[in-house]
């Protein structure tokens, strides 16, 4: 898969999810997914990733951070692993 953006929603510790903002999607597997965005993301995360957003074949996946990598001042790899 090619790097695709794709929409995030953070849900927080009382179940609400957060305004929706855009990351990039660097890769893409059956049990995870590596994102790239500009906040880190504490560790255990839950993040519902939202695939071609507003068009016909929508699809949201739910995943919890299991990795944050630095890449620069404003950008953080990110790690999931679908649940």
């Amino acid at each position: 898969m090619e790097s695709e953006t794709v929409s995030i929603a953070i849900q927080s510790e009382v179940d609400v999810i957060t305004k929706p903002s855009d990351a990039l999607c660097i890769d893409l597997s059956r049990k995870g997914a590596l994102l790239q965005c500009q906040q880190a993301m504490p560790l255990g995360t839950l993040i519902a990733v939202t695939f071609n957003a507003g068009r016909d074949n929508q699809n949201t996946v739910k995943g919890q951070v299991c990795r944050c990598i630095t890449v620069d001042k404003q950008k953080f790899n990110v790690a999931l692993q679908l649940i």
